[in-house]
């Protein structure tokens, strides 16, 4: 008999109401329980392998977020994620867990997601720091790079670069029309993901408006209609790319967005 399985999207306002009131002190009170909890489900989503899903979900903060988020925390993200395996009709590899881990490339209110198929023989000391280390590598090999208004070259060196008016964005666009908060890049699946994060002037690329888009060499993002950045790589060849090692997924980064 064939188990049935439910889009894990209907369970996304249950996994909320298990995390609202008080578990918002749980997380330090700079991360929006929601979000984590909407792309925890997405990890579980997105880490279907063979029938199952991922056991071990990695969430990766910045140091200071990390430093005042309660102990407690890996244990009820845990129960959440377990509960929407179960009612969804889901299995996963093992038994579900959940790590906190630092990331130094993050800022507060920043997070990535990791969803990892362990079973108990494994080592997972190595696992935990393996995938930061290959995005790295990976990320080095691309050469990834914007053209901001013809002038300014800049690397796309990390896996979440934002976009805006505001001074601490990776990338500063000066200009009335773009909002302070406007866009960013997600490393995600072997590709920069641009996010429009409703801004108030819009983002086209290509002369199309988007909210999403997957970029490729060449793509030209306009903000607000006015400011122009082109997409480009260094790399040539993507099978050049370092082979992503068994059993991972890849890196999903999110912001908190204010």
């Amino acid at each position: 008999m064939v188990k049935t399985t439910r889009p894990l999207a209907q369970f996304e306002a249950m996994a909320q109401r298990l995390v609202e009131g008080s578990f918002g002190r749980f997380l330090g009170g700079q991360l929006a329980p929601a979000e984590i909890t909407g792309q925890l489900l997405r990890a579980v989503e997105d880490s279907q392998q063979g029938g199952y899903v991922a056991n071990v979900y990695q969430l990766f903060l910045a140091a200071d977020d990390l430093a005042v988020v309660d102990e407690t925390l890996p244990g009820r993200l845990a129960d959440v994620v377990r509960q929407v395996v179960a009612q969804s009709g889901r299995v996963a590899t093992g038994e579900i867990a959940l790590r906190l881990l630092a990331d130094d490339r993050l800022r507060r209110g920043q997070f990535w997601v990791q969803a990892l198929h362990e079973r108990e023989e494994e080592d997972t000391t190595v696992v935990q720091t393996a995938d930061a280390q290959f995005t790295d590598r990976v990320l080095q090999a691309l050469d990834a790079f914007v053209i901001v208004d013809g002038r300014r070259h800049i690397a796309l060196t990390r896996p979440l670069m934002t976009i805006g008016r505001q001074v601490e964005n990776d990338i500063v666009v000066e200009s009335p029309l773009v909002s302070r908060q406007h866009a960013h890049l997600r490393w995600r699946y072997g590709h920069f993901v641009l996010y429009d994060v409703g801004s108030r002037g819009g983002t086209l690329v290509n002369g199309n408006p988007v909210q999403e888009w997957v970029l490729r060499p060449g793509d030209v993002i306009m903000l607000a209609g006015r400011v122009p950045l082109i997409y480009g790589e260094g790399l040539e060849r993507r099978e050049e790319l370092p082979p992503r090692p068994e059993g991972e997924q890849d890196t999903m980064v999110y912001p908190r967005l204010s």
